[in-house]
């Protein structure tokens, strides 16, 4: 319980720091730094998610506008997922399986996964609040090809890239629309999971 209160005032503590000096951020990210250090600046955060990376997209989307905001967030997380991966599978597969097991919600996912590996990683990448980490040890503790994984993953990763990106690009430039992007994300988000439930309805009828 202290934990989490802890982690909440410190991503509190980020959050206010975002809303305050977004001016000095926001010139910092369109001037100093070129998009390529913003892209590899974007994948060490994702990799080490000291700072929310919703908090990163909103930024980056701010500056960078919807298009390109999004497409160096999508990159930024794409590759942290990878090399996640790679960590887990090829060096430490022990932090792997602790992680999965301090996540144990997953299982039902996973018997899913184990079956249709591609769409698992698909759809629990649309999913918020699966932690990406956890997606990421999970497959690397099972006999998936890298290929997959990573064409996976790039294609999950898509929506919510585009959805900071824009939250934030909306912030900056024109609030209002911040509502039909949100409201377009749980469209998006209801109609992938009334098709998982439908896979699901249909897999049973053939059991039965």
């Amino acid at each position: 319980m202290g934990k989490k209160i802890v982690l909440t005032a410190i991503y509190g503590a980020i959050l206010w720091i975002v809303i305050v000096y977004n001016e000095v951020l926001l010139a910092f990210l369109d001037g100093a730094l070129s998009i390529p250090l913003v892209m590899a600046l974007t994948t060490f955060i994702a990799l080490f998610p000291v700072i929310p990376y919703p908090l990163i997209g909103g930024l980056v989307g701010a500056a960078y506008g919807g298009v390109w905001g999004g497409f160096i967030t999508w990159f930024g997380s794409t590759m942290a997922s990878m090399i996640f991966f790679l960590f887990v599978r090829y060096a430490y597969r022990d932090f792997g399986s602790h992680l999965l097991h301090k996540y144990k919600r997953l299982d039902r996912l996973a018997q899913f996964g184990d079956r249709h590996v591609f769409w698992f990683v698909v759809f629990t990448r649309m999913i918020p609040f699966i932690p990406s980490m956890v997606i990421n040890g999970y497959v690397a503790l099972r006999p998936v090809q890298m290929s997959t994984f990573f064409l996976a993953s790039a294609l999950g990763k898509i929506p919510s890239a585009v959805l900071f990106a824009m939250v934030g690009n909306a912030l900056v430039n024109d609030w209002k629309s911040l509502f039909y992007v949100v409201g377009v994300y749980a469209v998006f988000l209801l109609l992938t999971y009334a098709l998982y439930m439908l896979y699901q309805t249909k897999r049973r009828a053939k059991k039965a």
